[in-house]
């Protein structure tokens, strides 16, 4: 990567950083990295991006403007599953399209094994039915990260049999337990017995606010 590229990324994420009103030191915490880091990120003295998808999920603005500078830095609709920072764009901002399926592949809810033997890169699924309601809606898309590892109150997507259906729950870890538990009080917490196939941790949800 140029000089130039890092000063780019640098400045890309410091913007992402100021718009979430985050100081060095919180975002590094949100990140799991050290203060340093983000400095040297910010400075172009490192050419690391590993931890951009993070970055941008931390900041609340669009992964793939994070990374390569293409894109708007905030998508219109698009609420990121950490910072809750203000979301709301300009007029002229709006677009009836779903930007995440013009930059990462939809996936069929029932493909996503299939999906995720073949490749490790983020993804969009549609909410299948209405277990996470009221948070997700059936039909809203989510952004699925098949690389993060799940940790306790993660939304995932997971089978407790290997190329099972999935379903889209939340984990919940208590001392050496594990529950997969819905959001929506119909559904039953479910106490996982066995190994869990989790195909991605959920970072980010899209929902368009515009008329069919």
């Amino acid at each position: 990567m140029k000089a130039e590229d890092r000063k780019k990324l640098g400045d890309r994420v410091k913007l992402a950083r100021e718009h979430a009103k985050l100081t060095q030191k919180d975002l590094a915490q949100n990140v799991c990295v050290s203060q340093t880091t983000i400095y040297k990120l910010e400075s172009g003295a490192s050419n690391s991006s590993r931890r951009t998808v993070a970055i941008a999920m931390s900041c609340n603005v669009n992964p793939i403007w994070l990374e390569t500078g293409q894109g708007k830095m905030v998508l219109p609709g698009s609420q990121m599953m950490g910072n809750k920072g203000d979301q709301n764009g300009s007029d002229d901002e709006l677009d009836v399209s779903l930007p995440w399926e013009n930059y990462y592949p939809l996936v069929e809810w029932p493909e996503i094994p299939e999906f995720c033997e073949e490749d490790s890169t983020v993804f969009t699924a549609k909410v299948p039915d209405d277990t996470m309601e009221n948070e997700f809606q059936e039909g809203e898309v989510l952004l699925i990260s098949p690389r993060s590892t799940a940790k306790h109150n993660d939304y995932i997507v997971v089978a407790t049999k290997e190329g099972a259906a999935p379903v889209f729950k939340q984990l919940i870890v208590q001392c050496s337990d594990q529950y997969l538990k819905p959001l929506n009080p119909r559904y039953p917490l479910e106490l996982v017995e066995s190994e869990l196939f989790v195909y991605g941790v959920v970072i980010g949800k899209y929902k368009s606010f515009l008329p069919n």
